[in-house]
């Protein structure tokens, strides 16, 4: 597993524990949502600002889930796969020397002689060879290099829209979005009654069972009235929003598009 894979999905599991959002960690570190949920995702390529930012985001979550910062950095630390040694290089045995050959004296006059003919015969036949060679072709121009292509550069990827929590009790708590439109998914992990407002209609009156998810869109606003706040997960135009609550009454979740 990625090491910053493993320590973002104990960081999130911890959250998820607490009955924080990510909203309630950005508040808590001044980190931003998006560098918050590239942690619990493991992925560093949303996190452009270096391996010291990353440590120091790393600290300052765990810190404010109570965990202890310190082992958390070891910990990623210590899973990091380390650079293998270079290879030396392979050295060949030396090669024995061969031994000489000892030749006679009369024999070696008659190679002598013979290697005069040999040459002597080799320079007549490059001197024919070069009286009969054709004359070299002209010598043509180089073509010019193709043009270079020089591809546009990335486009950003696009920001998470902005959340703020402008009131927050046990029994009721507004969000405000920065979007053109709302758009809200709840997941249950257990049975629970729930009435559902979108837009001022009313769309749902039921109990939902565990395992159930559903998604509204809405203009303006959506109303959540949960008897069990605690087992809904709350994710609001791509963003998670953790639990709907704490364990306690019933309590309404309100989500509202700024003007």
């Amino acid at each position: 597993m990625i090491p910053l894979k493993e320590i973002g999905e104990l960081l999130k599991r911890t959250r998820e524990e607490k009955g924080l959002s990510l909203i309630d960690l950005q508040a808590r570190t001044k980190i931003r949502l998006r560098y918050l949920q590239a942690i619990e995702e493991g992925e560093l390529g949303k996190i452009p600002l270096g391996e010291v930012y990353l440590k120091g985001f790393l600290k300052a979550y765990a810190g404010a889930l109570g965990l202890d910062g310190q082992a958390i950095l070891e910990r990623y630390h210590k899973t990091l796969q380390p650079v293998p040694p270079p290879t030396p290089p392979e050295i060949s045995p030396p090669v024995p020397a061969r031994p000489r050959l000892t030749i006679s004296r009369p024999v070696s006059l008659s190679l002598f002689f013979l290697l005069l003919l040999l040459l002597a015969a080799g320079a007549v036949s490059f001197l024919n060879r070069k009286a009969e060679a054709p004359s070299s072709p002209p010598i043509s121009e180089p073509s010019p290099p193709p043009p270079s292509y020089n591809p546009p550069p990335p486009q950003p990827a696009p920001k998470p829209p902005e959340i703020k929590a402008t009131e927050n009790t046990p029994s009721r708590i507004v969000y405000v979005v920065q979007a053109e439109k709302l758009l809200l998914t709840a997941s249950f992990e257990d049975l629970c009654w729930v009435g559902v407002e979108v837009d001022g209609q009313t769309r749902l009156e039921e109990n939902v069972p565990r395992g159930k998810t559903l998604t509204w869109e809405g203009k303006e606003s959506i109303k959540i009235r949960a008897g069990k706040p605690w087992v809904i997960k709350v994710n609001l135009n791509g963003v998670d929003l953790g639990p709907g609550g704490e364990y306690g009454p019933v309590r309404d979740l309100v989500f509202v598009r700024a003007k």
